[in-house]
């Protein structure tokens, strides 16, 4: 001891001892661990959950279960997957200067390494912005100068709904969101029953993926260099609660390729504005249906509401103006049908007692589908006749049906 290193290996690199620490920016608070080279804790410390606590999007149970973002598994080789899973990794913090080449500083960057000494190295670093959620994400895998196919986990599970479960009251949680370049699919977390790598499909690559919850997403975007994107989803063996409270079956996310790869990568909330001004078409992940035309309308009521709140500063106001102006816009429409309804109302009434004798004459004849017809054809003869037209009602119904996606939207 210690074994022969073959020829061409690199020297082991690990550390002496288990170390965790901190990296802290004005939007996160991120704990590490070089054990496995890996994050316990990403908090976002704008948004708390309650007393001041910052909302943590990595769940208790994922903690549990020991499948942790920045972990790298090796395709086909649990073993040695798990035993990176405990390796010791040497550790290095920098400060990303706000000059620098990737456009992410300033900032901080968290690098680990480890080599087993007998040819296997790995490389992986987290690019933390200063006051925002675009990052950066990077690993290498080789073994002896070779590329190994392999998958660096960017979320597990996402945040927990401080014990509401996911599916009630319209909230999700850990549900896996990919957009393929024109529609964006969702598979909650209890779809997700096997392990599977999506790519491109229909020829058009991937725009971005990972997890959502109700409020937050941590998504992957296309590795730098032109390569395509590849999200790896896989369903996990939960640690079973304690608390009585039903889990969300924990998923993880992460970014497939040989050799590893340079990924920018988002974590933060659905906000739209903050989205929308990154591009990439990431305000997509906020559902706000999966209905296409009531997509387009919801978005739009959410637009003209937001830009409202930005003069009057309150949101029961500017539901309430925003609700007069749709009345507003409908109200022609809704008029002319009210006045036609009436119109067609006093006709039917004026004929009625004409229509009742006709159905009474034909009430004394024997009953036949021939009978039904001279019924039929000498009333609708009579509202001619008179200018009544029956189905004129039914033109009232019209600017209900045209304002229901704006119910639906509001």
């Amino acid at each position: 001891w210690p074994p022969a290193v073959p020829e061409g290996a690199s020297a082991p690199v690990a550390a002496a001892a288990k170390e965790e620490f901190r990296l802290i920016t004005a939007t996160h608070d991120i704990r590490l661990t070089n054990e496995g080279g890996r994050i316990t804790w990403w908090r976002l410390k704008k948004y708390t959950v309650e007393k001041d606590i910052p909302v943590d999007l990595v769940p208790e149970q994922a903690r549990a279960a020991g499948f942790l973002p920045l972990q790298v598994e090796v395709a086909n080789e649990p073993d040695l997957t798990r035993t990176l899973a405990t390796a010791l990794h040497v550790h290095e913090v920098t400060e990303i200067p706000a000059d620098d080449p990737s456009g992410l500083g300033p900032g901080r960057r968290i690098a680990f390494t480890y080599a087993d000494g007998r040819g296997l190295v790995v490389k992986k670093s987290l690019d933390v912005p200063e006051d925002g959620y675009l990052g950066r994400l990077s690993f290498e895998i080789t073994r002896d100068g070779k590329p190994l196919a392999a998958t660096i986990i960017s979320a597990s599970g996402l945040t927990e709904q401080l014990g509401e479960e996911a599916g009630s009251n319209g909230k999700v949680e850990g549900e896996a969101v990919l957009h393929d370049g024109s529609e964006v699919l969702r598979l909650p977390a209890a779809k997700v029953t096997e392990m599977r790598v999506y790519a491109a499909s229909t020829g058009t690559p991937l725009q971005w993926g990972g997890l959502e919850s109700t409020y937050f997403a941590s998504l992957l975007l296309p590795p730098e260099g032109g390569r395509e994107l590849a999200i790896s989803l896989t369903p996990r063996q939960a640690a079973p609660a304690t608390d009585g409270i039903k889990r969300t079956p924990l998923v993880t996310a992460g970014a497939s390729a040989s050799g590893g790869g340079v990924y920018r990568l988002f974590v933060g909330p659905k906000d739209y504005t903050l989205l929308h001004s990154l591009g990439h078409e990431l305000d997509r992940v906020i559902d706000f249906s999966r209905i296409s035309f009531i997509y387009v309308c919801t978005k739009w009521l959410f637009l003209a509401l937001t830009w409202l709140n930005g003069y009057v500063g309150n949101y029961g106001w500017s539901i309430i103006i925003l609700t007069f102006v749709v009345r507003l816009v409908f109200f022609p429409l809704t008029y002319r049908s009210s006045i036609t309804m009436r119109q067609t109302s006093k006709k039917m009434t004026k004929i009625q007692p004409r229509v009742k004798a006709i159905q009474d004459r034909y009430r004394k004849m024997k009953k036949s589908m021939e009978t039904n017809r001279q019924m039929n054809e000498e009333v609708m003869a009579l509202y001619k006749k008179e200018g009544v037209n029956p189905m004129a009602n039914l033109g009232g119904c019209l600017p209900l049906l045209l304002q229901m996606p704006i119910f639906i939207g509001f």
